[in-house]
């Protein structure tokens, strides 16, 4: 996100180990990282037509990673697209667990979804957040046959638009039973499958 007018974004992406050596790695093992990256260009640079310049987004920013995590789940196979959800993703240069099976492996120790919807941008800045912000995203676009999808897609035009308040979530899912919510989300992490 930026304040100004339209800004393309050209980037190289290395990989560096711990030491700091430039690390080679084949094209298929960063398209991930450029999925999450280009969906984050995407949802901003569109919505600069009616967004607000004034600051960065101050309420519900698990959301800008959340939909980037999902869509960077999607692959490519056999003529069409699908979301993919392996226990562990090849870098290249090792494996790092992926975000649903850290979902499942974790899900009686995730904090409640009342408490990610409330942190902050600073708060938010966790492996253990980006893991749960994807199959929250995924939740609420495909699970309970689609009934948060609307609020979500709101929900994100708001926030990307940087319009967001304090009221934007219960705008988006109004008169949505939190209790519920977080027992239908709970169902289905229980239930996700992977490949």
């Amino acid at each position: 996100q930026t304040n100004g007018t339209l800004s393309p974004c050209f980037v190289t992406l290395e990989l560096r180990d711990p030491s700091g050596k430039t690390l080679k790695v084949a094209l298929d093992k960063v398209l991930m990282t450029l999925r999450h990256e280009i969906t984050h260009q995407i949802a901003f640079e569109y919505s600069k037509h009616d967004f607000d310049n004034s600051r960065g987004v101050e309420n519900q920013f698990w959301s800008v990673e959340a939909i980037a995590n999902y869509l960077m789940s999607y692959v490519f196979d056999k003529g069409e697209w699908r979301i993919s959800k392996p226990k562990m993703i090849d870098m290249g240069v090792g494996f790092i667990e992926a975000d649903y099976a850290w979902c499942v492996a974790n899900r009686e120790a995730m904090q409640p979804l009342e408490k990610l919807f409330g942190l902050t941008h600073e708060q938010f800045m966790t492996a253990e957040n980006y893991h749960m912000s994807a199959a929250v995203a995924h939740f609420l676009i495909d699970g309970e046959e689609g009934r948060y999808r609307a609020g979500f897609v709101k929900l994100l035009e708001i926030i990307h638009r940087v319009r967001d308040t304090a009221k934007t979530f219960d705008e988006c899912f109004e008169g949505v039973d939190r209790k519920a919510l977080q027992e239908q989300w709970l169902k289905f992490v229980a239930a996700i499958e992977f490949e």
